[in-house]
């Protein structure tokens, strides 16, 4: 009696790539009066969902309240939990500012927090530190999160390269992120400024959003909002080696007053695309004669 005869059907399924969005956001004078307009609250939680770890700038609020219940309802509204962290009040007008900080404590780890020693009072508000672990694609970089005086913009870049260069020595970083709103464009820095920059100058320090590309709610072209990175770990993790701007007015169909209630900023983001994973599996089966 012959032996039955068997194919091996081989297949394979190719599991499609998710990725960790990291993004920066200046909601303009962020406080009570925004968490209190319900729809204008309901509009920047819908946003704030798209990240993995988030920075807020520009947060002014005496209370102290209003950065709670931003986590609070977006906490109530998302899948994963975020923690949080915010800053002292920074300023050096009685208009102070805080720093804050959103991470979805299941993907991102953050760690030493810091504001820069300015002894020489080179900032309107000092940078924020700290460093950064992306559990799921093992990356750690240091973030230095800042929003510079339109009026000071150059000296304060040039202060920042130096604090950048100090937090990535003083913590042994192999990779560093440099975001928020710079004011690094148009009237506030011209072309030949910028191109005197140290941070322009020293070629490890990349910079993600190009001269000119758009990143405020108005009608202009400024690229007031930068992301800038050191780093080849974190510079080829990032997708396409750029960072864009989210433009939740077209995105989320919002009026034009609607969308500068939220802000006059859109926030600024890129995606760290996890490794692709195949999934192989064999099936036998027996031959008809």
């Amino acid at each position: 009696m012959p032996s039955p005869h068997f194919t091996f059907i081989l297949t394979i399924t190719w599991v499609a790539a998710e990725s960790l969005r990291v993004g920066s956001f200046n909601i303009q004078v962020f406080g009570q009066k925004k968490v209190e307009n319900e729809k204008v609250l309901r509009h920047i939680v819908q946003i704030l969902k798209r990240y993995d770890l988030v920075v807020i700038l520009e947060i002014r609020d005496k209370k102290g309240t209003a950065f709670q219940k931003l986590l609070q309802d977006l906490n109530q509204q998302s899948n994963e939990s975020y923690a949080s962290y915010v800053s002292e009040a920074l300023g050096r007008t009685t208009s102070k500012e805080q720093y804050g900080i959103l991470y979805k404590q299941t993907k991102v780890a953050v760690t030493g927090f810091r504001v820069f020693p300015d002894p020489q009072d080179k900032f309107e508000r000092p940078p924020l530190g700290f460093i950064v672990n992306l559990k799921e694609v093992s990356l750690k970089f240091g973030w230095v999160a800042v929003h510079l005086d339109p009026d000071t913009v150059e000296a304060e870049l040039n202060a920042l390269y130096e604090n950048a260069e100090t937090f990535r020595e003083q913590n042994k970083l192999k990779n560093v992120l440099l975001a928020g709103d710079m004011n690094a464009d148009c009237r506030y820095l011209s072309n030949r400024k910028m191109q005197q920059l140290s941070l322009m100058k020293d070629t490890r320090y990349f910079w993600l959003i190009r001269d000119g590309y758009d990143t405020t709610v108005h009608s202009n072209d400024c690229a007031l909002d930068r992301m800038i990175v050191y780093g080849d770990k974190l510079k080829s993790a990032i997708k396409g080696q750029q960072a864009q701007a989210y433009r939740y007015d077209s995105e989320m169909k919002l009026d034009p007053k609607t969308a500068k209630h939220i802000s006059d900023h859109y926030p600024i983001e890129f995606e760290i695309e996890k490794t692709n994973k195949t999934k192989k599996s064999a099936t036998r089966r027996k031959l008809k004669k």
